[in-house]
């Protein structure tokens, strides 16, 4: 027997739990859709709590009620019926999606990816709804394939977010999880490597050759390589002054010289008459910055230099170098850290990179009693 006014749980012969309820004489029977008991019993509560709620509200509030669950159903439906090509848009101006323009453009990236897998691979696949959790599962072993751990998780987390967000509690990724991995050790380009990659960003292009030589003489990620501006190159001081894109919020103002060699691609691109300080150093790399069409010219400069990009070898690793550069001739940890733009000296122990041999050699000169 049910308590008073839940009804009673009975089991259907296919086994699913339905709630009978006896009403005025007249039994109405209704499916809890579960053949889970406490499921089916949370039903029965939820049911009869809706039912409470009907009796104790006026006609006027039933009616508003109703219609608003009405609404609620058809914005659901709604929902399921966007396109692959709006994904992106519907995302981005959902209620539910409250994000940062940098992370929007990140989400952007991501998306873009999964629906340019999807229609490349399931050309006959144009809603959002018909995507299966085998098409999921094939897009993440090809990014595995192509990316590093991080930027897998960091993809899969913001498709599975976004997922959730415009089909509601989509069962997708619900199984699925991907680990995040210690990068492996990234690559540290030799001098005539760096001399190589930057003879190449010449033949590039001066949006290249700007882009190369503000990562390596400066030590800056790609997106404040491809979005610095006038404003922030001092040439009085002779300094670069500007405050990372990715630590913005509450981050430090990173001051870096302006090595010779750079001051030299610096002139070479300014243009005549008074310097607009809003202005982008290379408006075409602004543009492009997270794009496919930035990321392609950077492996195009990168494999005329006689290397094979990879999730471990690309533009980042020129910061790395800039480190170890640094490190091996004698500039302190407090100093690099002040440089990169990173709040915590320990976050910059993962760029230092010291030659063992030439700190050797170094101390082996240094403490000579001769």
């Amino acid at each position: 027997m049910g308590k008073k006014g839940l009804g009673t749980l009975v089991k259907s012969t296919s086994g699913v739990w339905m709630v009978r309820t006896v009403v005025n004489g007249q039994v109405t029977t209704k499916s809890t859709k579960t053949k889970n008991k406490k499921e089916a019993q949370s039903f029965q509560r939820k049911l009869a709590k809706e039912k409470n709620d009907d009796n104790s509200r006026t006609i006027e509030e039933n009616i508003k009620y109703h219609r608003e669950m009405l609404n609620y159903y058809i914005s659901l439906q709604q929902r399921k019926e966007i396109k692959l090509d709006d994904m992106f848009d519907a995302f981005k101006n959902h209620p539910e999606t409250n994000c940062a323009k940098g992370t929007l453009r990140v989400y952007k990236t991501s998306i873009s990816a999964f629906v340019e897998y999807l229609k490349t691979n399931y050309p006959k696949v144009e809603m959002l709804r018909e995507v299966s959790d085998e098409m999921v599962k094939e897009w993440i072993t090809e990014l595995k394939e192509k990316l590093s751990a991080n930027t897998v998780a960091l993809r899969v987390t913001m498709i599975q977010h976004s997922l959730k967000v415009l089909l509601g509690d989509n069962p997708m990724f619900h199984n699925l999880k991907v680990s995040k991995n210690r990068p492996a050790e990234r690559k540290m380009f030799t001098s005539q490597e760096v001399k190589s990659i930057l003879e190449s960003a010449r033949n590039a292009g001066l949006d290249m050759r700007v882009l190369f030589n503000l990562g390596f003489y400066c030590g800056m990620r790609r997106s404040d390589c491809a979005k610095m501006r006038w404003g922030n190159v001092d040439f009085q001081k002779g300094v670069i002054q500007y405050l990372p894109i990715k630590t913005q919020k509450g981050g430090k103002v990173v001051s870096i010289p302006i090595h010779p060699e750079l001051l030299k691609v610096l002139n070479a691109v300014k243009p005549d008459g008074e310097l607009n300080p809003e202005d982008f150093i290379s408006s075409k790399n602004a543009r492009q910055y997270g794009t496919h069409r930035l990321t392609e010219k950077i492996n195009k400069v990168l494999k005329n230099a006689g290397l094979e990009p990879s999730p471990t070898l690309n533009f980042h690793n020129l910061r790395h170098t800039f480190c170890a550069m640094n490190a091996n001739n004698g500039t302190s940890q407090l100093a690099l850290q002040s440089m990169l733009g990173h709040s915590t000296l320990e976050m910059t122990s993962n760029y230092y990179h010291q030659d063992n041999e030439l700190v050797r050699q170094q101390l082996n000169q240094v403490l000579s009693l001769d």
